[in-house]
């Protein structure tokens, strides 16, 4: 029928990356015409040539014969097709985003800038050349288009992964990059383990001991696999913020499973960051993120819990991130009278009793979401539950150190596992200097017997020291 030759045309123009304008000319639903709307225009004007830059000369015609040509009768063929004739034409005023990458300014800009060049950045750039405004989002669009022509074949970086990994680990002594295959030679890619010993005793050394792991998935066209990691949340110092994260180790596999999350913390045992431990063996990094004065923070995966209990039983203080029980909660329990900011002040409730109050007054208006948050520990995503056991957040309440890393890693996660390992290491060496100079100041500071944090974080420091004596005190008062 003439609709099917319609959204036939309509798949065409898709495919071409813009919208056009649709004819409905047909002969007894035979034929369906494609063309810009400034060849209308053009029609319509009287002109006799077409306006460089303004007209475009974009037409595609499908018609369906009922005899038999080369073919099976009613196959529609295209009869007629022209080309865009330029990047910028009235059928598409929004330009999109692949018409944008196309062109061959924008896309020598963007190369020469790389992963770093920002959306705000290639937006000004697209308004001073093309004389078009975007949006962000479709900067961010455009910035893929381009950087996903210069990463190399797909399959090809899969082969070039035990070579690199060799290399890695001559340069980095002590450090770990694994790659496991189905086969030791030209198997297919199952997952690898990546963590340096140098960022790992920076981290040591400049950490708060408080880190954060999760997932996040690769989103290109050939691989969608998982990348694991573990973030440490490092005082910023000199360096214009209170706070920092720093990733310390990663893996990437194909399913966020059990196994997957075994594997990423077994690294922590086989990577020394200097010293003794209490047995009189080399310290490792798995002394010091499961030490009973660190804090670790997941979300509610089963995988991922059952991991980190198992391996951090009795040693690291493992939180659950409340913005993660929080989407949990909404997600199973829609009730009208369930806020957010009511279970914020529930989360932030210093005191079991001053929790349970609140808990009984949400059961009376939301009874299934008081029964999930229940169900859900509270006493490792409520305020009082971390004061009793110790734990120092700095003022988390959520993973948002490794949430913030992921959406830092965006546009690499649209890359293959290679490629994505290889920025990971540039930004990485980008942090080891500034991270030298902040352990420095630490050290110095703790050798003269002075606060070695920033005044934000000992105020952090502070607060929950506090919030734990009068938390005591309220204890020891009660009859």
């Amino acid at each position: 029928s003439g609709k099917d030759a319609t959204a036939a045309l309509k798949h065409l123009a898709i495919a071409e990356g813009r919208s056009v304008k649709v004819c409905t000319t047909r002969h007894k639903g035979m034929r369906g015409v494609l063309m810009c709307k400034g060849v209308t225009d053009f029609k319509k004007s009287g002109r006799r040539e077409l306006l460089h830059g303004y007209d475009c000369a974009y037409t595609a015609v499908i018609e369906r014969w009922n005899w038999k040509r080369d073919g099976a009768p009613g196959t529609f063929w295209i009869t007629k097709y022209v080309p865009h004739t330029y990047v910028l034409c009235k059928s598409s005023p929004s330009l999109p985003s692949k018409a944008i990458a196309a062109d061959e300014r924008i896309n020598a800009i963007v190369k020469g800038a790389g992963t770093k060049t920002t959306g705000k950045a290639i937006a000004s750039t697209v308004r001073r050349t093309l004389g078009v405004a975007i949006t962000p989002r479709a900067a961010s669009r455009v910035k893929q288009h381009v950087l996903s022509e210069v990463r190399e074949d797909f399959n090809t970086t899969f082969k070039r992964l035990p070579s690199y990994a060799r290399a890695f680990e001559d340069l980095n002594p002590g450090s770990i990059f694994y790659v496991h295959w189905t086969r030791e030679s030209e198997g297919a890619f199952i997952s690898l383990n990546l963590c340096s010993a140098q960022i790992a005793t920076l981290a040591s050394r400049a950490g708060l001991r408080l880190f954060a792991i999760d997932a996040c998935t690769f989103r290109g066209p050939h691989y969608r696999g998982q990348a694991i990691q573990t973030v440490a949340l490092i005082d910023g110092h000199e360096h214009g913020a209170n706070f920092r994260n720093l990733p310390i180790c990663v893996t990437v596999c194909d399913d966020e499973v059990r196994e997957a999350y075994d594997a990423h913390m077994n690294m922590w045992k086989h990577i020394a960051i200097g010293g003794l431990n209490d047995e009189g063996d080399a310290l490792t990094l798995h002394d010091h993120i499961v030490s009973k004065d660190s804090v670790i923070f997941i979300d509610g995966g089963s995988a991922i819990h059952s991991a980190v209990e198992r391996r951090c039983a009795g040693d690291g203080h493992v939180l659950s991130c409340a913005l993660h029980i929080l989407a949990n909660v909404k997600k199973h329990h829609r009730e009208p009278d369930f806020k957010d900011a009511r279970f914020w002040g529930i989360q932030a409730a210093t005191t079991y009793e001053d929790f349970e109050v609140l808990m009984d007054e949400l059961a009376n208006n939301c009874p299934g979401a008081a029964g999930f948050l229940w169900s859900k520990n509270p006493s490792e995503w409520t305020v009082w539950g971390w004061i009793e056991r110790g734990a120092v957040t700095y003022g988390r309440r959520t993973s948002n150190p490794v949430e913030q890393t992921h959406s830092l890693q965006v546009a690499m996660r649209h890359w293959s596992p290679l490629a994505f390992i290889e920025q990971y290491l540039v930004d990485m060496a980008e942090l080891v200097a500034e991270l030298k100079t902040t352990a420095d100041v630490l050290q110095t500071r703790l050798d003269r017997g002075e606060s070695p944090f920033t005044p934000c974080v000992q105020k952090s420091i502070d607060k929950a020291r506090l919030d734990a004596v009068h938390s005591v005190q309220r204890v020891i008062a009660t009859p």
